[in-house]
């Protein structure tokens, strides 16, 4: 599992991997076209379980969530 690092701002491949990876779950998609949170939050804890919740939206065909996720200091 690749980790994210929220406070480093250069190029890191385990931040671009779950960058891409929320990119594409956010078009799952619910039959009247809205965003699955529930089957989003589930294929992003495939990965890792530390994902905490989905809320998503839709505008003009345009798909976008706000993911949270459980951060330790």
């Amino acid at each position: 599992m690749s980790t994210i690092n929220s406070y480093q701002t250069s190029i890191n491949s385990a931040t671009a991997y779950w960058m891409a990876r929320i990119a594409k779950a956010v078009y799952l998609k619910k039959s009247d076209n809205t965003p699955d949170e529930t089957a989003i939050l589930t294929d992003l804890q495939t990965e890792d379980a530390e994902f905490a919740s989905v809320f998503g939206t839709i505008r003009n065909s345009a798909q976008a969530a706000l993911i949270e996720h459980k951060i330790y200091f």
